[in-house]
């Protein structure tokens, strides 16, 4: 072998090792960034999130320090004088805009004043130059530009202030524990000092718009409801139609149930902040003289003997431990609302006779009743679990008292609801909805549209109401005229502790829609339905009798779920593969280069060896 052949061979090997040493760097380069990408997106935009809050709470901070007031209500107010008295009004601050909230009785002129420390603001409104005690001269239907400045800074902001006006509802005012209610034409109702006053809320779902709970240490009458000490200011806040508590209570009234909650719609202030649109109830009728211990009247005996009523005999003798009235009054309405059934908490206590027998009152609320809760656009499907009344629907002599009273006293009712009060109910409180939307409506405060269908005005909301009680009432006039024609499917959550349940009332020989067993599979979260005795229900069969439907989610087969560790791993894996790739092609670099050298070195031993071979045999020469 030649000098000149061992050398290209040796820079070959040399060439080839210096490319494997650039390709193993630049693919491991491109690897680790691959992971440090997948790995660290995550803390990335976490970081990236926090800088850009960090930025927006800078700008905000710097912005803020141009405002000269916070959002909410501030201590620029006016005064709304009646005919015994004055009540403040602050003034409600959000973003750009203004508002004064005025009550139904508030006149133009004198009666309304600017009511505000003038030695610390400066106003302007309208261009005109405002002081403590100036009449209000914006006008309900428009808005003019309000600038507020600070006196000792000599600068101010321009809001755009609105004034808003209730109409036709009365006023309540708290201020501490001053209690007083004025009506549409500014006289006082009724005044007092409250003995307690506490918020009330969903426990589940709390809203920022609270109902509140308020004693006095005696019996009061209020816009005429009636004597008592224990009222409640209903928010009525997951009601965007505000009328579903309003509504099942004055139905109860005028179908005629001795015990019905008397209410009536107010504005509310308390310490000069308008609180918004409220029901004032009466708690009276609602609590049925009921006490905490008196679920405990309903015993198993009292059960068996509900279960087993089939003769007259029976049912005549259950009377005497029941009131048998106001069970069928309030299974018909809780199956009118899609409401809690009879054996709902609180709801159970003594007759108001004297007679000792057990009696049924009103749930306390009603606004997710009516159709508004999401399932409940199915209008056929009831959203309680069967209790009491399913039991003593079974009796046929309990059955005929129901139709009864449905058809004599409840379907009347309900046409005369549809053909006026709803409408009228709806005009009554307009003005002082559109003031509540405004104190409530911002997104991080709005709880109207938690439920409601998707409904996002008031108008829409009502006609809900509406269309649902003509559609239900339609329902159980023919389920009452001819039960033995219709059928009950019970969808139950397996493993459900609260015994979560759904029924879909069916006519004998129908089909249950696809979309109901879609809509409750999704619900619950399941892929089919078994019977009670574990056989797979096939849905979309004419039904032919009751039935209990379990959910079913059928196990996962060969699917295996990927995590953030599996990612991992595939990466690393991946990577892996790759080094070992360019470690075999670095191997056998080395040993190409290293067998080049000792190519070239042996190469190079047999030509110096020629060499001095042929320079020893010319020498002999």
């Amino acid at each position: 072998m030649s000098k000149r052949l061992s050398e290209r061979i040796r820079n070959s090997c040399i060439v080839v090792l210096f490319a494997a040493v650039i390709a193993y760097c630049a693919l491991y380069g491109r690897n680790r960034r691959t992971a440090e990408e997948i790995n660290g997106a995550e803390e990335n935009v976490e970081i990236r999130e926090e800088q850009g809050q960090a930025a927006e709470t800078g700008s905000a901070q710097s912005g803020a320090a141009q405002e000269s007031l916070p959002d909410g209500f501030c201590d620029i107010a006016v005064a709304v004088k009646d005919e015994t008295g004055t009540q403040q009004s602050r003034l409600y601050i959000e973003g750009d805009s203004c508002y004064f909230f005025l009550p139904s009785y508030a006149a133009d002129g004198e009666s309304i004043t600017w009511s505000y420390d003038d030695s610390r603001y400066a106003i302007d409104c309208g261009g005109q130059d405002v002081r403590n005690g100036d009449m209000l001269a914006a006008e309900n239907s428009g808005s003019v530009l309000l600038t507020i400045g600070r006196q000792a800074e000599g600068e101010g902001k321009e809001y755009q202030l609105t004034v808003m006006r209730s109409a036709d509802l009365p006023t309540v005012y708290i201020d501490g524990d001053d209690f007083r209610c004025v009506d549409t034409g500014g006289r006082t109702d009724f005044e007092g000092s409250l003995a307690r006053l506490t918020e009330e809320e969903y426990a589940d779902l709390p809203t920022a718009k609270k109902s509140y709970e308020f004693r006095a240490d005696q019996a009061w009458d209020i816009l005429g409801l009636g004597e008592s000490s224990d009222w409640l200011l209903q928010a009525n806040a997951y009601d965007l139609s505000r009328m579903r508590n309003k509504l099942a209570y004055d139905l109860a009234g005028d179908m005629g149930v001795p015990q019905a909650v008397r209410s009536a719609y107010a504005d509310v202030w308390i310490d000069g902040e308008y609180m918004g649109n409220y029901l004032l109830c009466n708690r009276t009728g609602e609590t049925v003289g009921a006490q905490d211990d008196d679920r405990g009247l309903y015993t198993e005996t009292l059960e068996e003997q509900i279960k087993g009523c089939d003769s007259e005999a029976e049912y005549r003798a259950l009377g005497d431990v029941i009131d048998l009235e106001s069970f069928a009054q309030m299974y018909v309405l809780d199956l009118l609302a899609n409401a809690p059934d009879l054996d709902g908490a609180g709801r159970l206590g003594p007759a108001g006779d004297g007679s000792g027998r057990l009696c049924i009152g009103l749930a306390r609320n009603y606004d997710r009743a009516f159709g508004n809760t999401q399932e409940a656009w199915i209008e056929p499907l009831t959203c309680f679990a069967p209790g009491v009344g399913d039991d003593l629907f079974l009796c046929p002599y309990f059955r005929q008292d129901v139709r009864t009273w449905f058809t004599e006293r409840c379907a009347p009712t309900v046409k005369a609801y549809l053909e006026k009060e709803i409408g009228d109910c709806r005009e009554q409180i307009r003005a002082s909805v559109s003031m509540d939307e405004i104190r409530w409506g911002a997104s991080a405060r709005d709880s109207y549209r938690y439920f409601n269908n998707g409904y996002d005005t008031f108008d829409d909301a009502v006609r809900y109401v509406a269309y649902y009680l003509e559609v239900r009432c339609e329902l159980l006039r023919q389920y009452f005229d001819a039960p033995e024609e219709w059928h009950q499917i019970e969808f139950v959550k397996d493993g459900s502790e609260t015994c979560e349940s759904r029924r879909y009332l069916v006519r004998d020989g129908e089909k249950i829609p696809e979309e109901t067993t879609a809509y409750l599979q999704e619900l619950y979260g399941c892929d089919d339905w078994l019977y009670e005795d574990g056989r797979q229900c096939r849905m979309g069969r004419p039904i032919y009798g009751d039935m209990k439907l379990i959910s079913h989610t059928q196990e996962p087969q060969g699917q295996e779920n990927v995590t953030e560790d599996a990612v991992e791993q595939e990466t690393e894996s991946a990577g892996y593969s790759k080094r070992f790739v360019i470690f075999c092609m670095l191997f056998a670099g080395g040993l190409a280069g290293l067998g080049g050298i000792i190519a070239g070195c042996v190469g190079t031993g047999i030509v110096l060896g020629k060499k001095k071979r042929s320079a020893g045999h010319h020498s002999s020469l």
